[in-house]
């Protein structure tokens, strides 16, 4: 019996320690378990949930010395942020005014922008430097957008300001990144010789705003400075100037509001005084001088009989080409447009079939001073066949004909029909050109003539009579056309068909209050000129087979009545001639005519 008992004693005290081991464990778990919840929902309560983000700029919080301080004396200027902050191109956006002479250091230490001034500041003067959008944050990209710190060497902050816009004088859009530049020395010599006073950067609208600076006289410029010398000094930079001079004033004027403090009509005034900055909407149109200049720019040999020459302006007087090396007086001459290149053709293949031309070429030339002399340059033209394997010699039917409109495409009614050949043509067989329309389910044969265009010698015109919403086809069999060397033409033919006359719309245009010669020009969505009008007076224009879609007008105040826009010229105080675009949508509808009354500011 005790023996059993014994038994069950220590069975119970096995049980016990295995249950308290047993439970242990469950506890341990248990607070393993609620750890591991508790963790993971302060861990979900940390996670950001797409919060804000943030749009702010960097924000100054301190500064030695403080913006806007008096009585500088420092060559050291510390801005502390709010929060870390990168420079974006910072040396070529810091606008310092005055400008100094030597660049300052800019760096940065953790939050803080530090600005090192390699010279000594001039007594008695307000600098600003601008910053533009180079300063941004480091986090978001926040821009801090044009932050002025502004400091005086002396007992006062010069505090008025001229502002403005900058345009192009041509186009009449706004000018960005464009120096605005202010002298007190108003000899003509600025800004070619001097550097300027005050200077400031025009924004992408164009907008300018010097401030800061003192009451006085002021000479104003804009320069597209090329090289950041703050002198126009390059015949590449473009200009703007004013034709007067420029005095800074603030009005000061007083508002007074009267507040009703009851029932019982006991009121208060409270004045507010306000200052105003002026001039406030200077306009400077910034134009590149024209090149007057006049040389040679290259000059080659790109076929047996073709020889190119090339001008880097439009030429004056015609060139003369003196033989050498051969004796011939029969050169085919073929000018553009714009009279800048010239290309001369040889039909003498015992010429032609020379190696080397050498040739004198006179022609208008202008010296260092831009005077023109006629010039004399001797040139040699070579020409060498390209070699290779199985090159073939070159067969007769070389000369290569261009159809416009091409096939399977739409002839508008005011445009015509025509050709280009690749050389000039020494005969035409009209027997071998067949040119036909669709009548009645029938080709009908066209009667037409050819005509040599007066410009480009390579091109003929079709003169035909056309109708609307017509089939049209133009076959030219091989040999009807035959060039200064002997070479034909392969067969070739193109089809196409005329528009409707209610496929096109028209602008009507009033022009009223003409002040002297105007250009009025239809351009395009891309500002290509598409047909233009000129007039003196008060005049009714329009412009017809228009092509449905969104229109631009323009009109060019033509000064001296050469039928062109013409740039401006400091040294001869000329300003760039005066454009003006109608501000409205001009959209054009089919068989529609849209009546416009315009009064061009010019």
């Amino acid at each position: 019996m005790k023996r059993q008992v014994v038994k069950h004693i220590i069975r119970f005290k096995h049980w016990q320690k295995s249950w308290d081991s047993r439970r242990i464990n469950i506890i341990n778990n248990l607070l393993i378990f609620i750890g591991v919840i508790f963790i993971a929902s302060c861990a979900n309560e940390g996670i950001p949930s797409g919060g804000e983000k943030d749009i702010s700029p960097p924000k100054v919080i301190n500064s030695e010395p403080l913006n806007f301080s008096k009585n500088f004396r420092g060559n050291r200027i510390k801005i502390s942020f709010d929060e870390f902050i990168v420079l974006k191109n910072v040396n070529s956006k810091l606008i310092v005014s005055p400008p100094l002479s030597e660049k300052p250091i800019i760096k940065l230490k953790g939050k803080t922008l530090i600005v090192d001034l390699n010279e000594e500041l001039k007594d008695s003067t307000t600098y600003s430097f601008n910053f533009g959008d180079a300063i941004v944050d480091n986090n978001e990209g926040n821009v801090l957008n044009n932050f002025v710190f502004v400091i005086s060497t002396g007992p006062r902050i010069d505090s008025l300001s001229i502002s403005g816009i900058v345009e192009n004088a041509f186009s009449r859009k706004p000018e960005e990144d464009i120096l605005v530049m202010a002298y007190l020395n108003t000899d003509d010599s600025v800004p070619l010789t001097v550097q300027p006073l005050y200077i400031a950067r025009s924004l992408k609208d164009g907008s300018f705003n010097i401030g800061n600076i003192k009451e006085a006289n002021y000479k104003l410029f804009a320069l597209k400075d090329a090289n950041n010398n703050f002198l126009f000094d390059l015949n590449t930079e473009s200009i703007a100037f004013l034709d007067t001079l420029i005095t800074p004033f603030a009005q000061i004027t007083e508002r007074i509001d009267t507040l009703k403090l009851d029932s019982l009509g006991n009121d208060s005034i409270i004045r507010t005084v306000q200052v105003k900055n002026y001039p406030d909407s200077v306009l400077l149109e910034l134009f590149n001088e024209a090149d007057d200049s006049q040389y040679l720019l290259s000059f080659s040999r790109e076929d047996k009989n073709k020889l190119l020459f090339k001008f880097n302006n439009s030429l004056k007087e015609p060139v003369q080409l003196n033989p050498l090396n051969f004796t011939y007086n029969n050169f085919i001459y073929e000018k553009n447009l714009t009279h800048d290149s010239l290309i001369v053709w040889i039909n003498d293949s015992a010429i032609y079939n020379m190696d080397s031309l050498k040739i004198e070429l006179t022609y208008e030339k202008t010296d260092s001073l831009g005077k023109y002399y006629f010039a004399k340059d001797t040139l040699n033209l070579t020409y060498r066949e390209k070699s290779g394997k199985g090159k073939k010699p070159k067969a007769k039917s070389e000369l290569k004909l261009a159809i416009f409109p091409k096939d399977n495409s739409k002839l508008d009614l005011n445009k015509k029909l025509w050709i280009l050949a690749s050389s000039p043509i020494a005969n035409i067989d009209t027997t071998k050109i067949l040119f036909t329309k669709m009548q009645d389910s029938t080709k009908v044969k066209m009667s037409y003539s050819l005509v040599q265009d007066s410009f480009n010698i390579r091109r003929y015109v079709f003169k035909a009579k056309f109708d609307e919403s017509t089939k049209y086809n133009l076959l030219i069999n091989d040999s009807a056309f035959t060039d200064i060397r002997g070479f034909y033409n392969d067969s070739s033919a193109a089809g196409f068909t005329t528009r409707s006359k209610d496929y096109y719309g028209k602008v009507i245009i009033n022009i009223s209050d003409v002040k002297g010669n105007y250009i009025v020009q239809l351009l395009n969505q891309k500002d290509k000129v598409l047909s233009e009008r000129y007039l003196n007076k008060d005049e009714t224009i329009s412009f017809d087979f228009l092509k449905p879609g969104k229109y631009k007008l323009k009109c060019i105040g033509d000064v001296n009545n050469n039928n062109s826009w013409d740039s401006g010229n400091y040294a001869k105080k000329l300003q760039a001639e005066k454009t003006d675009f109608y501000t409205k949508e001009i959209k054009v509808r089919s068989n529609w005519d849209l009546e416009i009354d315009w009064n061009p500011k010019l």
